[in-house]
This record gives C-alpha cells, sequence and structure tokens, in this order.
C-alpha cells in the first residue's frame, strides 16, 4: 500500500495536462577533436564535472579509471555517449570507456579484465581506429600481472602488424612513468608496430600526492599512422582537482565519411562472382570472430550438474564395473559368444555416426576410415547413371520447348493489390509503358529471406539462415526510421542516418518492402544474387555439398540401402534456389498449370484435404451404389530418379525461361559431393541423376515432372456431383488413382509400366497395393485376392492402405456409418495417449507453472490428438476418446490422480486456456470448408457441389452443421429463458469475461490472402462467424456438463 503523499503525488502525475512535445532544435553539427583520460578515484561524485569536461572540450573517446562501480550498481551513463566498461571487484577498481554515440563502435572481446579494446568507425573515414582503455595494476608487488597485461597486448596489437597504416591509440592509466614505458615498446615483438609515446612536454606529472606533484604515469600511446592525426596532447591541471590524477586530452583530426552512396560490386565474370561470394562469407566470419558471436560464452563451457547427479558420478569413479576377464560382457559363455549368428555381429545398438555397415562386396567393416568409403561408394551408386538416359539429350529431342517470345529475366515478388482498388486509375491507357524491368527486386529478395527455414543446417561456408533473418530485421527496422518523421539520428561525421530501433521487433507487410535497401550485407548479398541472374550461374562454393548419412528408424543400420542421406548446402546457394522457386510456383500457380489431383509443395494447400477428397469420393460413390477402386503407387527412389536432360526439357516445354532453367542446369552441373564422417570428408563425385536433397527447388521440380502422369494412365471414373471425372490424387510422389473395376485398373497398371519405362521410375512393388471400397458390409463380402500384374513384379490387393499418415480401410458396417473416422479417432487417442506418458516429467513437476504445463498439452499432445480434426470433427462419440486423454494431462497439470472423478474437466480445461477438443476440431472443420474456394485441389469442386445420399458425406455434413450452429443462438436464448441452474449463469459468465479479456489482450489480426494487400470483407465476416460458434459451443458444452454432474464441482 502506498503512502498518502506518493499516491497524492502519483495521481497528479497521472491527470497532468499532456503537453505536445517542443520540435526538435537544429543544432550546428558537432565537431569532435579530442581524446581523454583520467583516473578520477570514485565516479560517484564526479560525474557532473567527467560530463562538463566532455561537453566543453567535444571529447570523442574518454578513457576513465577507477571508476568503482561494481556489478549490482547502476552504469555512471553520459547523455550521447556509450559506455564499455569492466566493473570493479576484490583487488580491482574498475575502469570504463565512452565513446560518443555518432561514432560506430564494438567492442573486441579480451580476456583482461585491465584492457578494454574498441574498434571505432567514423574517425578517419572508411579506416577504423583502434582504441585501447587501459588500467594497469599499481605498486611494486604486482609487476608480475602487468607483464601479463603487457602480453595480452601483444597478442592484440601483434595481427594488426600485417597493416602498417592502422590507426592505434593506447589510453588510460599505465602506473608507469614514461621511460619505463618506452623501454616497453622498444623491445620484444612489439616493436614492430613502432608505438611512440605522446607526451605533454609542458608537464611533468599526471598526478599529484599530498599537493606535490608525482610521476607522469597517465599517456596516450599511438601508432605511426596515428600520430599523423593526433599529436598533441594536453594536461589540464587546471580544471579540476577532484581526483589525484588530473584529465589529459590528445588532439586529434577528423575525416568524414562519404554516406551518399554506398560500394557496388561490379561482377562482369564468374571468377568475380566467386570472388564476390567468397568475401561476403569472410567478412561474415572475420566479424563474428571479432563481435565474439562465433565463441562459446565462458558460463557455458562448463556443464552444471545438480547435487544428485554429482554424487552419482563420484560413486560411479570410485567403484569402476569393467568385464571379468575371459568372460564377455554380455555374460555369454565361449561356446555361446561363437555359436551366435555371424550376421548379427557388428550391430549397433547406439546411434553413433560410426557405425558399422557392410560395404559393396557386403563385408562387415568397422574402422572409420572404411566406413566413410563404403558409404561415399553406395551414395556414388545412387547418384550415377547408368543408362546414360539422365546424361543425353538426344533422349528428350521429342520434347519440344517453347518457341517465347521471352522478355529479359526479371524476378519480382508477387503483385498486390487492394481489394477496394480494381479500376486503372485515370489515364492509365494513355501512357506508354515502361521497359520491361530485368534482374532481381530487393522486395523479393526480402521476401525469399522470409520464407527460408530459421533452424536449417549450414554447408560449408558456415553462414547460418538465421544470420539472413537477423538482416532482414534490421533492414526492416531502419526503413521504418527512415520513413518515421523526426525519428531519432546516428551522425556519422558530417553526415547522418536513422537509427535502428533495437527496442521492438518490426516486420513490414509484403507489399511495403523497400525497394532500396540500408543494411550492407544484405546490398553485398543482393549485388551476388543479381550476378548470378546476370551471369546465369552460381559461384563454386554454394555446389559444394556434404552428405551425412542416417540410419531408418526401425531397421538394421548396418545395410546402406536402409540409411537416408541428409545434403547440407550452402545457405546462399539455397537462397538463390529459394528465390527461383518462389518465381517459378508463382507463375505456373496463376497460369493454372498444376493439376487439381496435385497438393504436394504447393501454397495453400492441405494433406488433410485429400485424405477427406478420397473419402468424399467413395463415400459418394457407395452411395450411388458403384464400387471404387483405388491403385496406391509407391515410387521406388522418386526423386532421385528424376532424369535431368528430360527435367530440363520439361521445363522448357512448359515456358518456364530460358535464363533460368540456365542457372538451376549450371547448378546441377557444377555440384560436388562430399560424404562426411566425424571431421573427415570423402572423395568428390557428382550426381548424375535425381534431384540435388535438401535443395528448396527439387520438390517444385519433381511436381512439375510428374504433373501430366494421371492424363497419361487413366481417364478418371465419374464421382456424383463432378462434372468431370476424378482420375486420381497426388501428393508430390504419394500417387493414388482411381478405377471403376479390376479389369481397368489391371489396364492402368499397363500404362504405368510403360510411364515408367519412358520417364525413368521405378515402383516398390512390396508398397504398392488396390483396395476396393464396396457397397455391402465387409462382413457380407468374401475378401478378394485379385493379383495385378506388372512387368517387373506384382501389386496385390489389400484390405487397408495407410496414405498420408491415415488408415483407410474398406470397412462398411450397418451400424456404423462412418467407420474409418470412428477408427482415425482412435488411432489418434493411442497417439495422444503415448505422447502424454512422454510428457509425465513435465507434467509432474511441481517446480513448473501451470501454464507452463499448458503450453505442453496445447502444443504437443493435443497437436499429436488433433491431425486430422478437420476428418472427424461434429462427433463428440469420435473426439471423446480423445478429450479423455487430454483431460488425464490436465488433472495432473493441478497434482490430481488421473481416476479423479470429482473434478469438473470442461472448467479445468478452460481454466488453463485449452480448448476442448470437440470445439478445436469444429471449429477447424469449418475453417477448411470456408477455405474450399481458394484450394486449388479436387475438394474445393467437392465443397462448391455437395451430393445427398442415403449416408451424408464430409461435404454435405458439414453444410448441414454449419445451418444448425447458425440457427442455435437464439434456441440457446430460450432455454436460458426457462431457467437454469444459479451455477450455470455464473459460469457461462465467467467464460464470456475469460474470452472478452483473452480477446481484448490478444485480438486476432487474419492476414491478407493472396494477392490481396488488405483483409477481405469476407475474411472479417468469416472470423465473426468462427468466433460465434466458438462461444455458442462452449455454452452447449456448458449446459451439456451440467446435466451430467452440477457445474460447480471442483477445480
Amino acid at each position: 500500500m502506498l503512502p498518502r503523499y506518493r499516491l497524492c503525488r502519483w495521481k497528479g502525475y497521472r491527470d497532468r495536462v499532456l503537453k505536445p512535445p517542443a520540435p526538435p532544435e537544429d543544432a550546428p553539427p558537432l565537431l569532435l577533436e579530442h581524446f581523454m583520460s583520467w583516473n578520477v578515484n570514485g565516479i560517484k561524485t564526479k560525474l557532473p564535472m567527467l560530463k562538463q569536461l566532455l561537453q566543453e572540450n567535444n571529447v570523442s573517446v574518454a578513457g576513465v579509471q577507477e571508476h568503482l562501480r561494481t556489478v549490482c550498481q547502476y552504469a555512471p551513463g553520459v547523455k550521447n555517449y556509450n559506455i564499455f566498461e569492466r566493473p570493479s571487484e576484490k583487488g580491482f577498481r574498475g575502469h570504463c570507456l565512452y565513446i560518443h554515440t555518432s561514432l560506430a563502435a564494438h567492442e573486441i572481446q579480451s580476456t583482461c579484465k585491465h584492457i578494454i579494446y574498441v574498434k571505432i568507425f567514423g574517425l578517419f573515414g572508411d579506416k577504423p581506429w583502434h582504441i585501447f582503455s587501459v588500467y594497469m595494476p599499481s605498486g611494486n608487488l604486482r609487476r608480475k600481472d602487468r607483464t601479463e597485461v603487457w602480453s595480452h597486448f601483444k597478442a592484440l596489437l601483434l595481427p594488426l602488424q600485417k597493416d602498417g597504416e592502422s590507426l592505434i591509440t593506447l589510453m588510460g592509466d599505465f602506473n608507469q612513468d614514461q621511460d619505463t614505458v618506452s623501454r616497453i615498446l622498444d623491445r620484444g615483438n612489439i616493436r614492430c608496430l613502432h608505438l611512440k609515446l605522446t607526451s605533454d612536454p609542458s608537464s611533468n606529472s599526471t598526478r599529484r600526492v599530498h599537493e606535490e606533484e608525482g610521476q607522469y604515469i597517465d599517456h596516450f600511446i599511438n601508432s605511426p599512422a596515428a600520430l599523423k592525426c593526433a599529436s598533441t596532447a594536453k594536461v589540464d591541471n587546471i580544471s579540476t582537482d577532484l581526483s589525484d590524477h588530473w584529465p589529459i586530452f590528445l588532439n586529434h583530426n577528423t575525416i568524414s565519411k562519404d554516406t551518399t552512396r554506398t560500394q557496388q560490386d561490379d561482377i562482369n565474370t564468374e571468377e568475380d562472382l566467386t570472388n564476390a561470394a567468397s568475401k561476403w562469407v569472410e567478412i561474415l566470419n572475420a566479424t563474428g570472430e571479432e563481435l565474439g558471436l562465433l565463441s562459446v560464452p565462458k558460463e557455458q563451457q562448463t556443464q552444471h550438474f545438480d547435487r544428485a547427479t554429482k554424487a552419482a558420478i563420484t560413486r560411479s569413479r570410485k567403484n569402476p564395473q569393467g568385464p571379468q576377464k575371459g568372460c564377455t560382457q554380455t555374460g555369454l559363455s565361449c561356446h555361446e559368444q561363437a555359436s551366435k549368428d555371424p550376421c548379427s555381429q557388428g550391430k549397433s545398438e547406439s546411434n553413433q555416426d560410426n557405425a558399422p555397415c557392410f560395404n559393396m562386396d557386403k563385408v562387415l567393416v568397422t574402422s572409420p576410415g572404411d566406413i566413410l568409403r563404403a558409404r561415399a561408394a553406395y551414395s556414388e551408386q545412387l547418384a550415377a547413371d547408368p543408362t546414360g538416359i539422365s546424361q543425353d539429350p538426344s533422349r528428350w529431342t521429342h520434347i519440344k520447348p517453347s518457341t517465347g517470345p521471352f522478355e529479359p529475366l526479371h524476378i519480382s515478388r508477387v503483385p498486390t493489390k487492394n481489394i477496394d482498388d480494381d479500376d486503372p486509375p485515370e489515364g492509365a491507357e494513355d501512357r506508354t509503358p515502361p521497359p520491361p524491368p530485368s534482374g532481381l527486386d530487393a522486395d523479393a529478395f526480402l521476401m525469399a529471406i522470409r520464407q527460408m527455414k530459421r533452424n536449417a543446417a549450414p554447408g560449408k561456408s558456415g553462414v547460418l539462415a538465421v544470420h539472413l533473418k537477423k538482416f532482414l530485421e534490421v533492414e526492416c527496422q531502419l526503413q521504418i526510421t527512415k520513413d518515421w518523421e523526426n525519428a531519432p539520428q546516428n551522425a556519422f561525421g558530417d553526415k547522418s542516418y536513422p537509427k535502428q530501433l533495437d527496442y521492438s521487433h518490426v516486420a513490414l507487410d509484403r507489399w511495403s518492402l523497400p525497394s532500396d535497401l540500408m543494411t550492407p550485407p544484405l546490398i553485398h548479398l543482393l549485388n551476388i544474387m543479381r550476378g548470378c541472374i546476370k551471369l546465369k550461374t552460381q559461384p563454386a562454393l554454394w555446389n559444394e555439398e556434404v552428405l551425412i548419412t542416417l540410419p531408418k528408424p526401425g531397421q538394421d543400420p548396418r545395410l546402406l540401402e536402409n540409411t537416408r542421406g541428409i545434403t547440407l548446402s550452402c545457405t546462399e546457394g539455397k537462397f538463390l534456389l529459394t528465390i527461383l522457386a518462389r518465381d517459378v510456383s508463382s507463375k505456373l500457380e496463376s497460369e493454372g498449370f498444376f493439376t487439381d489431383a496435385q497438393a504436394g509443395f504447393r501454397c495453400g494447400q492441405e494433406a488433410m484435404a485429400h485424405v477427406i477428397t478420397l473419402n468424399e469420393i467413395s463415400k459418394r460413390r457407395r452411395n450411388s451404389g458403384m464400387d471404387t477402386y483405388v491403385i496406391y503407387i509407391d515410387f521406388k527412389k522418386a526423386f532421385d530418379r528424376v532424369p535431368h536432360e528430360g527435367l530440363w526439357a520439361k521445363l522448357l516445354q512448359i515456358g518456364i525461361h530460358p535464363d533460368l532453367v540456365q542457372i538451376i542446369r549450371k547448378g546441377y552441373d557444377n555440384s560436388t559431393i562430399q560424404c562426411r564422417l566425424g571431421e573427415d570428408l570423402s572423395q568428390t563425385f557428382t550426381q548424375k541423376i535425381g534431384t540435388r536433397q535438401g535443395c528448396p527447388l527439387s520438390p517444385l521440380l519433381f511436381i512439375i515432372f510428374v504433373n501430366d502422369i494421371l492424363e497419361k494412365v487413366t481417364k478418371g471414373i465419374t464421382v456424383p456431383g463432378l462434372t468431370k471425372p476424378a482420375k486420381g490424387l497426388l501428393f508430390a510422389d504419394n500417387t493414388l488413382i482411381f478405377a471403376d473395376s479390376p479389369s481397368e485398373a489391371q489396364a492402368i497398371c499397363d500404362k504405368l509400366d510403360a510411364y515408367c519405362a519412358d520417364w525413368h521410375f521405378a515402383l516398390g512393388h512390396k508398397k504398392c497395393g488396390v483396395v476396393r471400397y464396396g457397397c455391402e458390409p465387409t462382413a457380407d463380402v468374401e475378401s478378394e485376392d485379385i493379383t495385378y500384374i506388372l512387368k517387373e513384379g506384382t501389386i496385390q490387393t489389400v484390405p487397408t492402405y495407410k496414405y498420408l499418415g491415415c488408415l483407410i480401410p474398406n470397412t462398411v458396417l450397418p451400424e456404423d456409418p462412418y467407420p474409418v473416422e470412428t477408427e482415425h479417432a482412435k488411432l489418434l487417442a493411442k497417439k495422444a495417449e503415448n505422447t502424454m506418458h512422454m510428457s509425465l516429467p513435465i507434467l509432474y513437476d511441481k517446480d513448473l507453472h501451470p501454464l507452463t504445463k499448458a503450453r505442453v498439452i496445447q502444443s504437443y499432445i493435443m497437436a499429436v490428438g488433433s491431425y486430422g480434426a478437420e476428418w472427424i470433427a461434429m462427433c463428440q462419440k469420435r473426439t471423446r476418446t480423445i478429450q479423455v486423454v487430454l483431460d488425464k494431462a490436465s488433472k495432473i497439470c493441478f497434482g490430481l490422480k488421473e481416476a479423479n472423478k470429482t473434478v469438473n474437466t470442461l472448467l479445468l480445461s478452460l481454466e488453463l486456456g485449452v480448448t476442448p477438443l470437440s470445439i478445436h476440431c469444429t471449429l477447424q472443420r469449418i475453417r477448411l470448408w470456408n477455405k474450399g474456394p481458394k484450394l486449388g485441389t479436387l475438394l474445393k469442386d467437392l465443397i462448391k457441389f455437395p451430393h445427398p445420399g442415403k449416408e451424408g458425406t464430409w461435404a454435405s455434413n458439414t453444410l448441414t452443421n454449419i445451418k444448425k450452429l447458425t440457427n442455435q443462438e437464439s434456441t440457446l436464448k430460450e432455454d436460458d429463458e426457462e431457467g437454469d441452474p444459479l451455477a450455470t449463469h455464473h459460469t457461462l459468465t465467467w467464460i464470456a469475461s475469460m474470452r472478452k479479456n483473452r480477446l481484448d489482450l490478444h485480438p486476432k489480426h487474419p492476414s491478407p490472402i493472396g494477392t490481396n494487400e488488405r483483409v477481405s470483407p469476407e475474411q472479417k465476416e468469416q472470423l465473426a462467424q468462427l468466433e460465434t460458434f466458438h462461444v455458442t459451443l462452449l455454452e452447449k458444452e456448458v449446459r451439456r456438463e451440467a446435466k451430467k454432474k452440477p457445474i460447480g464441482g471442483k477445480i
């Protein structure tokens, strides 16, 4: 409770009259002309005098020793100055360095607390000025400590020896006289830097001892280049006598940097391009090393264990348990060990990187070198083209390229429009169209950075995607301050630039992205990307890939065919391919190139929409008395068998710009791969066939390559409600084809054989299957055992198949019209329960806040249990099995037992902020229904033309339930008038207030869809509809729980 006088002061401040801020005064540009060093012997009482000295003498850099500020006290800040400091501690009185804010400065990490090393830009053109603030240990007993500080100086100064024109200044309290310091500078390795003392010839002392002059121990030491700009020192023994040391000043000349232009790289040859790419990486690495960003913080270099863990480690060290002589570690006798299956020897139970494996000669190898060679040989075999179909252009001459004409290649972001401004401006028809632009726009460049995955592993260059993300964040902040009236500015010599908003996270809308960049690393990288487009190639470094082999789960890792390769490519190369992928994808989508059966790797399409489409088609045909045969196809190494020359011919045939195809082709032709095991790399090999792993462009190239597969093998089947036949569904290489009968299915298999032979694909016959979805109940029909014959194998008829993570059986039950959805809900309940068991250590932890546990339930357990929520929603019977698992987890969060039946689980979930699963699934289903007109797959037409039948389908049931929910608000009000228990009224009021507070604190802001710059009225209407449905469903849940038991149960 505040005292009365403080409360009155606070109210007076709160109710004060707000006045507009005064306009900023036009101050003349500040000319910085002095360095300063001062041992203040305690800064607390001397800070006003320090500020006066800095202001009166136009000080650019000031070193202050013995400021006596501990780490627990406030930093002694000075307006318009940045501070770098070493707080005082036992045996060390501390010191700090002030740098004027008009100068760009950053600290170079040093392990010596007596030295502060800062690199400053803006004092001498483009060259940095290296400033060392020094506070030497004092006293005769600390000579060894002073020697150690000088050795640190040598380590920091010797790298600067390469450039004889380095500007170097050492300042501070050296606690050594002029003769001693001069002797140190003239001996040892530091002598080659030719550092010289700069002293005041009119003064013999920089300190006073008991009102008498002492020694000259505060010094400025300069390199020859610095002496040309700073040659005059002055001891100020008149202005102040607050300390036992006098401040000393060093006059310097300032050369401002020209900021009117940014240096552009002139990239005209492939050699220039490679050099620019290497230079960009070198600058990033050097800067990161300078700033200490690449080193592990000291507090993270040691592992911290709790007391129990430390005790366990100590006990294990004291009592080592090793295998006894003559016995194996597993306890088997010698005879039993010898009789073990030889094939099981060498099998590793761990996930070690150097696990033994069989080489190409079926010999088990165990040494790291042999393992690396075996993996490299296997990977090279996969990348080889023994038939020559991938590298021979003559085999693809029957695919004719598009004749054009083609304008100069120009990559820009997807054009946006205002939904209210569809009409062209007045007089637009009379204007002469500008010449077609070429190259890469800055906004498309930034949008590609935004699309990259943040945590992707880097390649040989070591550049991370998070680096580009951070540069993008800085760019957005600078652009905001650039357009901000009276924005805070940083002076840079006689120029100025906007101050970065480093206190907020800024993300510009895609239509507000700048056309001119301000961040130097991005400007350099943009020039490199434009050079790649201009020269139609990529730097050599970007095409060097590293392959890491990982075992497939649940399979023998010794067999190399049971492993999966992960390719690590340079982030810059993946960034270029991301730009190309965005451009190709947007143009093909706008032209309607992709078949409506393809949903994989297309913007805005969903995997679950394909599962619903399959179920909807089979259910509609079943209602009409038609059987549906579905051929599930598994391509063997689909991405690895795409022929390169066939792919280039396909891209040119569909009208992709030849320059863009040439850039992609150069990347494939010049790429080299090395397998890695630990720190060792294998010999390089090239990829002759297949798309590159880890490449952002590979999925798009694959779906382009197989886009016409359904057109070549089937004519499709009729589906009630659709105006055109449905041929099948594609999700990248997950393919299924529809057929009316077994004979038609066999004809499709024959055509599929021919397609695979023409386009160099192979089928994994064991993973393929044909499922018959019939009309009669499953128990009344004998299972078919038809085998479909292909050239190199057979496809069997199966009762069920797992498609996109969902089991789709051919079950038909008279008592349950939706058996497939029911089985999927039971499967999700099992997965959610397994996930909950893995999360029990977090849920049972009493030290964690309940909200933290609630986020685990929402983002982990509920996410696993709601895969396919759009499919199983709008049925309490199905979702209840999953809700039981979530209720158990909620009880554990509050320290209750799982079997507790006295608690009200609905109020428990709402208290944690966890939405009941039935409501969550229903809202997801309505969301997909509303998204239907924007989809580019078959589900769009199925939603547009719902077809009634004796058994409801997904589309017809969703439409019916949306109408019911729309009409239920008035019904709930009528029920309320009849009289509910008082506890129900209280609960509904509590829920309403909670939702209002949540929406007030975190209002929903939908993003514009497609190319619109603003949210459409339709989006706002749908958002309001979902919120209304959410409230209605919550009220229904409360009333349903009230009928089961009193609503005011324990929480």
